[in-house]
């Protein structure tokens, strides 16, 4: 990965899609304590009640529509924090809905709009892989990449490994390999640092970082080990 400018660039304007689930609440409360000069849109299905600054803007819309709200993408940083699981999802079919479709026209509306897009993905993304939450998040890297190609918007991937964190939903599997990550926290040196679970705090710091510093590089790729040091500069 190419060294980011140490200099910070401030953010005047920036998007948030996914607010209200783990990475993006942690983001939203990072970004509300250090930037209070800049403007926090948010695109969410649903108000979160909770919010009060006068700097955060919420838009409750049908993501169905989302191309409605094409303006709000006219931003220095749109961070793209959706996800689910197959659980709440229900099918293959929703899964991928969200986490590609929904993803690839976030990334249409912030090609060519925004300065910056920063997506969540994971741990082992590749669109050739075995396993089928790796597939899809490869897959979505690969349209996201496709959709952006043609135009000066910036995009970075972050990949992180088990994301730690209270969730509004259970998620029991998650939940017992955090408590085992935990338990074994002994084992996260050498080979395995690469694998160590990341906090949402940590992920939403290390996001920050990168939207504030400026790179040569059209596409990035921000692994796990990276995302903890980074999570270090905020």
């Amino acid at each position: 990965m190419t060294a980011l400018v140490a200099e910070f660039t401030p953010l005047k304007k920036v998007l948030i899609i996914g607010a209200s689930g783990l990475t993006g609440q942690a983001l939203l409360k990072e970004l509300s304590v250090d930037q209070t000069n800049t403007e926090i849109h948010l695109l969410l299905r649903q108000k979160l009640p909770t919010l009060t600054a006068d700097n955060i803007y919420q838009h409750i819309i049908d993501f169905n529509n989302i191309q409605i709200f094409e303006y709000l993408f006219q931003c220095d940083v749109v961070f793209c924090c959706l996800g689910t699981t197959l659980r709440k999802a229900k099918t293959k079919e929703n899964f991928k809905a969200i986490d590609i479709d929904l993803v690839k026209k976030c990334a249409q509306l912030a090609s060519g709009n925004s300065s910056k897009l920063i997506v969540v993905s994971a741990l082992g993304a590749n669109s050739n892989s075995w396993f089928f939450y790796n597939k899809c998040k490869g897959e979505m890297q690969n349209k996201v990449i496709e959709v952006c190609a043609s135009n000066q918007t910036q995009v970075l991937f972050c990949q992180p490994s088990l994301l730690t964190g209270e969730r509004q939903e259970k998620r029991t599997a998650e939940s017992f390999s955090a408590q085992i990550s935990q338990l074994l926290s002994f084992v996260w040196y050498g080979f395995m640092k690469r694998f160590k679970p990341i906090s949402a705090q940590q992920l939403a710091k290390g996001m920050i970082v990168l939207a504030q510093r400026q790179t040569s590089d059209k596409v990035m790729f921000i692994n796990n080990q990276t995302l903890h040091h980074l999570s270090k500069k905020h």
